[in-house]
């Protein structure tokens, strides 16, 4: 029996990248605004080298799924992929907007202190979108709020 070959990390990052997914625009039921909450979750591309990484203590590759869900349906309205080293909140622009171009309105975007930044909080704002964003201690939004 002949094995199929096993593409590396970046094979699949960059295939993963060029997809061009859409979702099922007959999935959105109604034109109301609604809620989306944001979240990012690694996958593990391969096991192959992991004696070596667990010897040499090097750190495993992954990919990241970012997805933007309805709240009340479950519904995935965006999502996107990036590698490991891209933080989470550098990644809610393009899914809100990903939402948008797929005619769902974002009324409020619900998230965990990894999206709290100053750009993150200045875009909604921008877009008319409620941020409900865990705010990190030592934050000037959570300075502001503790000084009021």
């Amino acid at each position: 029996m002949e094995w199929l070959q096993v593409p590396d990390y970046s094979t699949i990052n960059r295939r993963v990248n060029k997809l061009q997914i859409s979702l099922d625009k007959s999935l959105i039921k109604s034109n109301r605004p609604v809620s989306i909450a944001e979240h990012a979750s690694g996958v593990k591309v391969h096991n192959g080298g992991d004696w070596i990484r667990q010897v040499w203590k090097a750190k495993k590759k992954y990919l990241k799924i970012h997805f933007a869900v309805n709240i009340k349906t479950g519904q995935v309205v965006s999502m996107d992929v990036s590698s490991e080293e891209v933080g989470d909140g550098k990644r809610l622009k393009r899914l809100i907007k990903r939402a948008k171009e797929n005619k769902v309105r974002v009324k409020r975007v619900v998230g965990d202190g990894s999206y709290d930044s100053k750009a993150n909080f200045n875009f909604l704002t921008q877009e008319g979108v409620k941020p409900v964003i865990k705010v990190r201690k030592g934050s000037l939004a959570q300075e502001q709020r503790l000084s009021s």
